[in-house]
């Protein structure tokens, strides 16, 4: 059995094929070409500010329209969902929501269930996937009431409830405390493992990203520097060529841990 899924999850793949991606003229990627993306593995974007993670998230969402090059999924079945059809079974969870929205945080949650409630109530799935964030005791509370934090657990909820294929997550973590990193992240990576899912979480904390990540794709100047699994990726070198940051990498039970040393 646990090899039935091992195969089911990688012939799920996310195909990026020399993307060109930026905002009026400003070209941010260009043909930007990792190698497939596997299904049941959390990929971390790392990389500086402005290096294009973000632009890269929001393309693929559909949020920004592509300039050239294709973005396809090749599902587990052989079918090849693109365009609207991949915008179908994409999850996206911005940076932040909209301080300013006039629903409670269940509003929020139960709009997108009622998308996608299929065999469940829509009411129930929605309360359901706010207990299981730990966030059902903010139910009533209205969005423009939160904070950054819970705002971003929210749209996390408004994620999962559609159980997507593809899960992006743009800087999910930036708001909130450490217990609810390591909570959240652990979540998004058993459920990713559970429905076999594709999911990348731009992440600036590269210690968090070595722990919760399957793999990383590591950028600058929206080019690829690097992608593979933590310990084959993270080094001494790759920490000064892309941060401009001296670093020790220390191992802890397998995992690297970046200790900086100076500038």
């Amino acid at each position: 059995m646990v090899n039935d899924v091992a195969q089911h999850n990688e012939a799920t793949t996310l195909h990026i094929e020399d993307l060109n991606a930026g905002y009026g003229s400003c070209n941010i990627l260009e043909n930007f070409a990792p190698q497939p993306l596997r299904g049941g593995r959390v990929v971390g974007l790392l990389g500086p500010n402005a290096c294009g993670k973000s632009t890269l998230i929001k393309t693929i969402a559909g949020v920004h329209s592509k300039l050239g090059g294709s973005v396809y999924l090749r599902a587990d079945d052989g079918e090849i969902l693109q365009g609207k059809a991949l915008r179908g079974v994409i999850g996206y969870v911005p940076q932040d929501l909209p301080g300013s929205a006039s629903l409670t945080a269940f509003e929020a949650v139960l709009v997108a269930a009622r998308r996608v409630a299929v065999g469940i109530k829509p009411t129930e799935l929605a309360a359901q996937t706010m207990v299981e964030l730990g966030i059902g005791h903010i139910a009533e509370s209205y969005i423009g009431e939160l904070s950054g934090g819970q705002r971003q657990m929210v749209a996390v909820a408004q994620m999962l409830v559609g159980d997507p294929k593809v899960m992006l997550l743009d800087e999910p973590t930036s708001a909130l405390d450490l217990h609810r990193q390591l909570y959240l992240l652990g979540l998004v990576r058993e459920r990713t493992r559970r429905a076999g899912a594709v999911t990348m979480v731009a992440i600036h904390d590269i210690n968090l990203a070595a722990r919760f990540c399957d793999d990383l794709l590591v950028m600058r100047g929206g080019e690829i520097i690097a992608q593979g699994a933590p310990c084959d990726v993270l080094c001494e070198g790759l920490i000064k060529t892309v941060y401009d940051v001296a670093a020790e990498i220390l191992d802890h039970n397998g995992t690297p841990v970046v200790s900086p040393t100076g500038l």
